[in-house]
């Protein structure tokens, strides 16, 4: 193996060298750098971030309970409408009307609605008024 010689430095690569420290030192200055590595910080972003979504499911879970036992409690006046035409079998549309204190368009509304999802059956006679019936079989 052949030795070889270092290489001398000229004024200017010096000159260089003295410059880019300073600019260095002047960075680190600025902008000081954490005792801890990248990784450190990632790993406990990383940490906090699954914490955060722990915590969300977890809300979340307890709002769907709370979503779930009110969606077992609530009744619209369709829902009222089908429960009185399936304990009677079958109610005339004035008669509902009365009933729920609303006008008999409102009444056909929502029959059809039930109509159409296959739960009930409206029923239009020659003479007379509509009446709203369980489904035939």
């Amino acid at each position: 193996m052949a030795k070889t010689k270092p290489e001398k430095k000229t004024n200017d690569d010096l000159l260089l060298e003295v410059i880019r420290r300073r600019v260095v030192a002047k960075n680190e200055a600025a902008h000081p750098v954490s005792e801890e590595p990248k990784e450190k910080k990632a790993d406990k972003t990383e940490k906090k971030t699954q914490e955060e979504r722990a915590e969300n499911i977890a809300e979340q879970k307890k709002s769907d309970k709370k979503v779930v036992s009110a969606k077992a409690t609530v009744t619209t006046p369709i829902d009222d409408l089908y429960d009185t035409i399936m304990n009677i079998g079958k109610i005339r549309m004035d008669i509902a009307a009365k009933k729920f204190n609303v006008a008999e368009s409102i009444i056909e509304e929502w029959a059809k609605i039930l109509e159409e999802n296959g739960l009930i059956e409206i029923r239009y006679p020659a003479v007379g008024k509509p009446s709203l019936a369980k489904k035939s079989k």
